[in-house]
């Protein structure tokens, strides 16, 4: 029988002596782990399985797997992360908790303390388990409620006043920014609990860029603002997520609309390209001619939640769409990123694999 208070946990170790008091006490609480001593047991680890909590108990050796890290920021992410302090040759692995080396050889302090994080790593896979059947059982009320409110709206069951109207064209508004919230929310749940499935098939771009932009056009002209495309007419056809590649155009190109000053302009350029190895793939540039983003944010602007603070680029919704973007576009094997224009302006950018 699983114990109430069950989380999978990853060691990385060699040292004998930590090994096996941990040994001990996950047989004696009936919780199941792992033991990474090499890299490439951490790899397959990772790749294969989810895990709650991450115990870092040999610096040297972490550091030595700083790429194998590297490779799973979406699994750390999700992960207490406990251990001595780390720092890799390619950056640090955060840890939620710091604790010095003698504190994991003694077993009075080491063992109540391993029981109560991992009662708080449980409570936390049981709240995103929540959350996620919430999200999922919240969408279709309130698509429901949308929908009765266009059938009052386009006065299908009797004729209303202007007021009226306008109010309830308001009220759909904000009912179509709540379900679009609830999407993004279930998306990212879907990504960090690695139980999206891409539908990938042979996608027409040339067709999906054409739909994109016809369905931002009424948003940049509420601005005044021109959208001009550079697309070749004859476009390979990609084996992509054709919704997610649209969602992750949708969120930049809205995100550009929104950073853009009236009677503005913003550019689509799409164009095949080789990298230095001589890898073919396909580059989406997304420029606008806005405030550009501060030099302290920029590198922050995919995390998830952020916001610039400056009022001028204030993001409506909750910070997800950028978030979203980079999680499609990595699910494709590709990158994405934001640069600065010279002229004024940002550039965000990303790249799938042909």
């Amino acid at each position: 029988m699983q114990p109430e208070n069950s989380v999978k946990t990853l060691i990385i170790s060699t040292e004998l002596g930590f090994k096996s008091k941990l040994q001990t006490f996950f047989a004696d609480n009936q919780n199941s782990y792992v033991l990474a001593d090499h890299a490439e047991k951490l790899d397959s680890a990772l790749a294969h399985d989810t895990f709650g909590l991450l115990i870092v108990l040999d610096i040297q050796l972490a550091s030595n797997m700083q790429s194998v890290f590297d490779n799973y920021p979406r699994e750390i992410n999700n992960m207490i992360v406990i251990g001595t302090d780390f720092k890799g040759a390619n950056g640090d692995l955060d840890l939620d908790f710091k604790l010095p080396d003698n504190f994991f050889k003694n077993h009075k302090l080491l063992y109540p303390f391993l029981s109560s994080i991992i009662k708080l790593a449980s409570d936390q896979e049981r709240q995103k388990e929540l959350s996620s059947l919430l999200l999922h059982d919240l969408r279709s009320p309130m698509q429901s409620m949308i929908s009765y409110m266009e059938l009052i709206h386009n006065q299908v069951f009797g004729e209303i006043n202007t007021g009226q109207k306008q109010i309830l064209a308001n009220v759909i508004a904000l009912g179509d920014n709540i379900t679009h919230l609830l999407e993004s929310l279930g998306l990212t749940f879907q990504f960090e609990q690695n139980q999206l499935k891409l539908n990938k098939q042979e996608t027409d771009l040339n067709d999906l860029l054409t739909r994109t932009l016809r369905n931002l056009w009424i948003q940049a002209d509420k601005k005044e603002i021109k959208l001009i495309p550079e697309i070749p007419s004859k476009l390979p056809h990609l084996l992509i997520d054709p919704s997610a590649i649209e969602r992750v155009l949708m969120n930049l190109i809205t995100n550009a609309i929104q950073h853009s000053p009236q009677k503005s302009t913003v550019q689509l350029i799409v164009k095949p390209l080789k990298s230095k190895n001589k890898h073919q793939f396909i580059q989406f540039r997304i420029i606008d001619f806005g405030d550009g983003i501060p030099s302290e944010s920029i590198n922050k602007v995919f995390d998830r939640y952020f916001r610039l603070s400056d009022a001028s680029r204030l993001q409506k919704g909750q910070g997800l769409g950028l978030y979203i973007s980079k999680l499609i576009v990595k699910a494709h094997d590709g990158k994405i990123g934001v640069y600065n224009n010279r002229q004024g302006g940002s550039t965000f950018y990303f790249d799938l694999p042909m």
